[in-house]
């Protein structure tokens, strides 16, 4: 892998930034909770858990799984939300509990792959994810999900594959497109990167990372100040998307915009704090050239 920074930023952050990397909100199709016991507080939590109150939906699914603890979808459920509040290891350990109870569970795998990628560990996600898809050939957010653990294993032809065939198998797979748009950022193929992303945003307008992606295309190209413009996009849709952040600061300390510039790193890294080392050249590049300013 080249010693891009901006490419390493964006995988220590796949799995805060990038919403295809996150569980789904929904419960799996083929084995859905329909105890009278535990329907209204699953329910309730699936409600809780889509408006983003996790906290709460965790006490439903708490509730439910007191009241029928051999469900293995509650805990998938339960596992999403542990995620979401970045209890790594209690997600995992919601994960394998229901793989214990349901072996055939594809979606608990896949779950637990996000979890474990989330912790650092591709191999565990991989794995994982290939489990899943022994088990649902047709499940495109494993092999998107699959690539990104590839990323992190420095394959970026392997991660290719897995999200062409993410695209092969759901055409209007928005972040795929973005995903795979990173990886040919990568690669110096600018033409298929842009378009990928613009394909992205023709799915889904609302898609911050696809103007992220766009952004530090034009960064690359050194369109420094279109690059702002897309930065800027991302932004409004995504006021904490620490990576904007980061590529904004860079197009404007590359303008000699220090001022504006170095305010945009530290908010990256007040954000991730893992992009501190990242940014830290480029902050002391802004930081003397203001004293030197004055």
């Amino acid at each position: 892998m080249r010693n891009n920074c901006f490419f390493r930023c964006f995988v220590v952050l796949a799995f805060l930034a990038v919403s295809s990397l996150s569980p789904a909100a929904t419960p799996p199709q083929k084995a859905k909770p329909d105890s009278s016991k535990t329907e209204p507080a699953v329910q309730q939590g699936i409600a809780l858990y889509k408006k983003g109150d996790f906290r709460r939906a965790l006490a439903s699914f708490d509730k439910a799984i007191a009241a029928e603890p051999k469900n293995p979808v509650t805990y998938v459920l339960r596992g999403k939300v542990k995620y979401r509040l970045f209890d790594f290891d209690g997600a995992i350990a919601d994960q394998t509990q229901a793989i214990k109870l349901d072996p055939k569970l594809a979606e608990a795998y896949a779950d637990r792959g996000v979890m474990r990628l989330a912790k650092g560990d591709a191999d565990g996600a991989i794995a994982d994810h290939t489990q899943a898809i022994v088990l649902n050939r047709k499940y495109a957010q494993a092999y998107n999900n699959r690539g990104f653990a590839r990323i992190r294993k420095s394959d970026l032809d392997g991660a290719l594959i897995d999200f062409n065939y993410a695209l092969k198998l759901n055409p209007f797979y928005a972040e795929a497109y973005v995903n795979r748009g990173s990886i040919y950022l990568e690669k110096r193929k600018f033409e298929e990167a842009l378009n990928d992303a613009t394909r992205a945003l023709a799915i889904d307008p609302k898609l911050d990372g696809a103007y992220n992606l766009r952004g530090r295309i034009y960064l690359r190209e050194g369109k420094n100040k279109v690059a702002i413009e897309e930065f800027d996009k991302a932004l409004e849709i995504n006021p904490k998307l620490a990576t904007a952040f980061f590529g904004r600061g860079t197009a404007r300390i590359a303008l000699n915009e220090l001022t504006k510039g170095l305010a945009d790193l530290q908010q990256a890294v007040s954000l991730v704090p893992a992009l501190k080392p990242q940014a830290a050249s480029l902050i002391e590049k802004a930081e003397k050239g203001l004293k030197q300013s004055k």
